[in-house]
């Protein structure tokens, strides 16, 4: 009934814009300045106070300050406040996603291929000392940062049996130069502790931003 209703509408509205005849002239001014100041009203009780129930606080924020600008500069200014709010709140919340896709070791990981006894028992007995930790998007200052904190906190944990950290970067996109100042810097820390930071699946852009 409601799709009925809007191609309907969009007919109507379509055959009476092609006759090109003045049909607004037949209705009276003041009934039309009165349904344009009502859908006016509507429109800003909608994205002023109803849009709160659907848009974070960022997002609200943001169109407000939109509108405000509006009603003081003009659209243009708005549009452009708006495009400038909208790289820098994709760009933080970006910054603010997990990359940590899984941290496994050598020990509870079992791939699929076979593996002599010996060395079977070997990682059973050894292979705590070997973290693979896999990443995924695009690595920010911030997400690195997170990152470097949780493998600290996890040598605390493990103490003197981890040895190795292996980052598989096969599910990334890229790298900030922030967050490879903060990768070297977290492969020092790691060195005090006498554990090995290693990068695996990077690609040779990555490799170059990443060496000292």
């Amino acid at each position: 009934r409601t799709r009925a209703v809007g191609v309907a509408t969009i007919a109507l509205t379509a055959s009476v814009l092609a006759s090109g005849l003045p049909l607004m002239n037949v209705l009276p001014r003041p009934l039309l300045g009165s349904l344009l100041m009502a859908n006016g009203v509507e429109l800003t009780k909608l994205w002023l106070w109803d849009a709160r129930r659907w848009i974070d606080r960022p997002g609200f924020a943001m169109l407000f300050a939109m509108i405000c600008s509006a009603l003081l500069f003009g659209q243009t200014a708005a549009v452009l406040l708006g495009a400038l709010c909208a790289v820098f709140l994709s760009h933080l919340r970006l910054s603010r996603a997990n990359a940590l896709k899984y941290h496994l070791t050598s020990r509870s990981c079992h791939p699929s291929a076979s593996r002599p006894h010996h060395a079977q028992a070997f990682l059973r007995r050894h292979g705590g000392a070997i973290h693979l930790i896999g990443l995924e998007g695009f690595l920010y200052g911030g997400t690195v940062s997170r990152l470097s904190r949780y493998v600290l906190r996890a040598s605390e944990r493990h103490g003197r049996e981890m040895r190795f950290v292996l980052l598989d970067l096969q599910a990334t996109h890229g790298i900030e130069p922030s967050a490879c100042t903060l990768l070297r810097r977290l492969r020092r820390q790691l060195k005090a502790r006498g554990v090995s930071l290693l990068v695996a699946a990077a690609s040779s852009q990555m490799v170059a931003a990443l060496s000292p």
